[in-house]
């Protein structure tokens, strides 16, 4: 009797405790992965099983945390409760009303702040949290009022979220792809399009030119290297290539609503409303079609770990990376294995009943991170996971895929469509492979500086989208182009396919006159891969080569660059464009030009004088740094700094260039630049030149 009546005490007491467990647990394992899925473009259907395994989870979380709770005394159970409840109550609220702290949740890159922030904010979380604790265990009717009244909220919320997800699941119809879904061309007019995500025009063409062999598998295609993409970014890049417009056409300009316009309007409607059939085959995020074939790139306890990871994010600000493991990397590795599989299909498919036919796959092997080398189209490893980050095994990546498409032309030869067929392969935007100058410095392409940033912290890189167009009945070797041409003018060259079959494709295809970009404003109040709040569009003339001088041309508009003549500028950070790496408020010269711009008041009808502060990177190894120095296009000389005991020097330039009110422009060229892990320096692996402390601008004395 007693011991029954023992169990039925310890079983009240574990149900409570239970209970007790719910909100925190909830809070992690339902509530913000449900947030987080509703604030991606996902369909929510690609998430059911996931969920399920996250509430399994929940429950489980909440069993081992209320067992040996519900076995401490009563002083240290109240102690452990009101610590659970203390952790909900800050974590509610931190997470629900400051989410933007783990900025990857919406798509963009986890927030790095500085350790002084870290050190602040986990302040802030264990005085807040021990404080509560004492609280709570105290009684405080108020508090313990609150608690209760945030718990009943998130009982509500994942009802309420759980009631639209269900409702969202219900309404989509989307069909996914398998192994066993039939792939096929038409017999006599086709047109393949496949999106290469983040396929860059000046490294496709670089990549040629050090395979020139590979060349001849590309008969009657031409490479446009230096075309643009309106976007850096696929979440409008990729609407914009279908539709052929930036922006939605209705005033609702989110990245939901452009979705939404390509599927009414594109070329891939085009090609429909003139009787081709049509397969298309893409990410589940861009719907390009309404009866779009999609694929899923991780299983669904891939995906719950993944939200669960993010959810971690939501509260303590950074991103996680459970048991060693990223987890955005593994959806990533995801889709290119899911891309490759589907590519390989294609490359045997058959001729089926179709006449005429579109094809469109949306390919993320060329996606970041770096994971296939040339080796695996002959033997493929068992596991993938993300290589080294440098040079080599980009090359090798590229290699992968261009080997792949090289397959899929031949498999078009043998069965006879491809002379017929209009053959196009599009980046949606460019990449940006780090601090890797190798990929944007080779013989040829002084033209492009593919590292060059801009205000907005976006390299011209991300803009460079490649297209390789090959219309038919073209046999011709491979050509490059560098003329102005932008992906917004795939859907025009194909209703121009569509409409004439004998014209000629390729002209005029560069746009005349002005190219347009979006970049991001530097503070901004939203999330500019959704909604357009802080776009900024510039518009410039040429290729892609000109955008890093729009850039210059466009700091003043968004960033303070004024500058009084006389004034000491020891935090130059804001007048820096280009290849400088930040030290602090001062900045190292790489090893490639780069600029320092002001917008200078009080300039006179005088000779004025630049007074700089700067050392060179020196020691017996390396005794000389130069750097030659233009003002507006202008060259002033060359500066000279040589190994001597004192390595900081006062460099005086005397000019008589400065536009007063205007934009100045001060371009350093460096000769000498050397890496410091070459001379035994530091492990630095980037080529360095001077380090500038700080400059001003005098008035030169009379002689």
């Amino acid at each position: 009797m007693e011991k029954s009546k023992a169990l039925g005490a310890w079983v009240k007491t574990f149900f409570r405790v239970f209970l007790e467990t719910l909100p925190l647990f909830g809070l992690i394992f339902i509530i913000n992965p449900i947030l987080i899925v509703f604030s991606t473009s996902e369909p929510a259907s690609e998430y059911q099983t996931s969920f399920a395994i996250l509430s399994l989870a929940c429950v489980c979380a909440c069993v081992l945390t209320a067992l040996p709770i519900s076995f401490f005394s009563n002083k240290y159970r109240r102690i452990a409760i009101a610590f659970l409840r203390s952790l909900f109550l800050i974590s509610f609220i931190v997470t629900i009303f400051y989410p933007e702290g783990g900025r990857q949740l919406d798509g963009v890159a986890a927030a790095n702040h500085s350790f002084f922030y870290y050190c602040v904010l986990y302040f802030f979380y264990i005085i807040s949290v021990s404080f509560f604790t004492i609280l709570f265990f105290r009684g405080n009717v108020v508090l313990r009022n609150i608690y209760v009244t945030f718990a009943i909220l998130g009982f509500v919320s994942i009802s309420y979220y759980y009631y639209t997800f269900q409702n969202t699941i219900n309404s989509e119809n989307q069909t996914y792809y398998f192994d066993k879904f039939n792939l096929s061309f038409a017999s006599d007019r086709n047109i393949v399009v496949i999106l290469a995500d983040m396929l860059q025009g000046s490294t496709l063409e670089q990549y040629f030119m050090m395979n020139p062999k590979e060349q001849n598998n590309f008969q009657g295609f031409t490479l446009f290297s230096r075309a643009t993409s309106p976007f850096p970014y696929t979440n409008y890049g990729a609407p914009a290539l279908f539709s052929g417009n930036m922006y939605s056409s209705s005033s609702n300009k989110s990245s939901v609503q452009a979705r939404k316009d390509a599927e009414t309007s594109s070329f891939l409607t085009d090609a429909i409303s003139s009787g081709f059939d049509n397969t298309v085959i893409g990410l589940s995020c861009i719907k390009a079609h309404e009866n779009q074939i999609s694929y899923v790139p991780a299983t669904p306890e891939e995906k719950a770990l993944t939200l669960f990871s993010l959810s971690i994010q939501r509260m303590i600000k950074k991103s996680v990376h459970i048991l060693g493991f990223d987890p955005q990397m593994m959806l990533l590795v995801g889709y290119k294995k899911t891309s490759k599989d589907i590519m390989e299909r294609l490359a045997v498919a058959p001729i089926g009943k179709s006449k005429n036919k579109i094809l469109f796959f949306h390919s993320m092997v060329p996606h970041a991170p770096l994971v296939f080398r040339r080796k695996y189209l002959k033997s493929m490893p068992l596991f993938l996971k993300p290589l080294e980050w440098n040079v080599e095994n980009y090359w090798d990546e590229m290699g992968f895929f261009v080997g792949q498409v090289t397959r899929l032309l031949d498999h078009m030869k043998r069965i006879g469509i491809y002379d017929n067929a209009l053959i196009i392969v599009t980046g949606d935007h460019g990449h940006f492979i780090g601090e890797q100058d190798d990929l944007y410095k080779y013989p040829g392409t002084e033209d492009f500086d593919g590292i060059q940033k801009g205000p907005w912290a976006r390299t011209a890189a991300m803009y460079n989208a490649a297209i390789l167009i090959k219309p038919p009945l073209m046999r011709d070797s491979l050509q490059i182009s560098r003329v102005a041409s932008s992906t917004l003018g795939l859907r025009p060259l194909i209703k121009r396919y569509l409409t004439d079959k004998t014209s000629d494709l390729l002209k005029d295809f560069e746009i005349l006159g002005k190219n347009k970009v979006v970049v991001f404003k530097d503070k901004i109040k939203s999330n500019p891969y959704e909604v357009v709040d802080d776009h900024v569009v510039l518009e410039f003339t040429g290729n892609v080569s000109s955008l890093p001088e729009e850039f210059v041309k466009n700091i003043s508009k968004y960033n303070d660059i004024s500058y009084k003549i006389g004034m000491k500028i020891t935090d130059i950070g804001e007048y820096l464009v280009g290849p400088w790496i930040r030290d602090n408020d001062h900045a190292w010269l790489k090893g490639r030009p780069a600029k320092l711009v002001i917008r200078p008041s009080g300039v006179e009808k005088k000779i004025y004088k630049l007074q700089m502060v700067l050392k060179g990177l020196l020691n017996n190894k390396h005794r000389v740094q130069r750097v030659r120095l233009w003002l507006n296009d202008k060259e002033l000389g060359m500066l000279s700094i040589k190994k001597r005991k004192k390595n900081m020097v006062e460099l005086e330039i005397p000019m008589d260039l400065l536009v007063n009110d205007s934009i100045n422009e001060f371009k350093f060229e460096p000769l000498d630049a050397i890496s410091p892990k070459e001379i035994n320096a530091w492990t630095t692996t980037v080529p360095l030149s001077i380090f500038l402390y700080s400059f001003q601008i005098l008035e030169a004395r009379k002689q």
